[in-house]
């Protein structure tokens, strides 16, 4: 194990409120990256219907940008006026690089003045909040219809990119209205299928399977901590290093000296407990994992 720097990037988009209002940084841009800032992070992710939280607290952003960001939330003539905020997460440090472990939109950004001048700004976001929101024509099909290809057109009018996992299903006269989320959901559950908004892809799979992808071997030499936990229904409970590769619906190789924490797992609950420029923080990856029938 080499001990570097970590390193956690954001990006923040300001994007229009409810009222149709651009909003920008000193009106001239609406995108900024921070770097170099001490920040705690955990990125957690347990599927349908959240999916997932980003967590932070973030120290030594500029007056300005807190103030910016500070406006998530906020009455405009009497009324909540909701900013669909962009945000994305990058870790890693000068030896692996940099990857990008979260997108979603903000939810929540409150300040704290207890330790001033130190302010810390608590933020929070989640995947899919404006699609959850948002408005949109119901979907209605006459005749057989491809839980693949609705699933992606969804993906692709909605900015995502999309990931199918061999799902084939046909579905007969569909009809999902609603919100984009809801509609991923409808169809999700009218396929009885796995599905999962994860870091800007719509992903689908088939029950009882994973996710594709090089399989990650999680051992002690390749960084697990401590003892794998088991689960009264039969998985595991494991904790790693940081490993930006692990995603939800995922299948991972394990590899103990405990008999029942041996073989392929695929992940159903995951987390990235992070922290960056604080010498001895947390950098590891959580998870927990059911057998996967091969």
């Amino acid at each position: 194990m080499s001990f570097t720097r970590k390193k956690i990037n954001l990006t923040f988009k300001l994007g229009r409120d409810t009222n149709g209002v651009q909003y920008s940084f000193d009106g001239k841009y609406d995108t900024v990256t921070v770097s170099g800032l001490r920040i705690q992070a955990t990125i957690a992710n347990a599927g349908a219907p959240s999916m997932g939280q980003a967590s932070l607290i973030i120290h030594g952003l500029t007056p300005s940008l807190l103030n910016q960001l500070l406006s998530v939330n906020r009455l405009d003539n009497g009324q909540v006026s909701i900013r669909f905020n962009q945000l994305v997460i990058e870790a890693g440090d000068d030896l692996v690089g940099m990857s990008v472990i979260f997108q979603g939109q903000i939810s929540m950004a409150m300040p704290t003045y207890n330790n001033a001048p130190d302010v810390a700004l608590h933020v929070a976001a989640c995947p899919g909040l404006l699609e959850a929101v948002k408005v949109a024509p119901a979907l209605s099909y006459s005749g057989s219809a491809d839980a693949a290809i609705i699933m992606q057109n969804l993906a692709t009018q909605n900015g995502y990119m999309f990931e199918n996992n061999g799902v084939s299903v046909i579905l007969s006269t569909p009809y999902f209205p609603g919100s984009p989320k809801r509609q991923m959901e409808a169809c999700a559950n009218a396929a009885n299928i796995n599905w999962s908004l994860d870091n800007g892809v719509l992903a689908i799979w088939p029950k009882g399977g994973s996710r594709s992808g090089v399989v990650q071997t999680i051992s002690p030499e390749t960084g697990m901590i401590g003892y794998p936990a088991g689960t009264p229904a039969g998985g595991v409970l494991v904790r790693t290093l940081f490993n930006p590769l692990l995603h939800y619906g995922t299948a991972v190789q394990l590899e103990s000296s405990l008999p029942f924490a041996n073989g392929r797992f695929v992940l159903f609950d995951i987390a990235h407990d992070l922290e960056s420029e604080t010498p001895n923080g947390q950098w590891e990856t959580s998870f927990s994992g059911s057998v996967l029938a091969l």
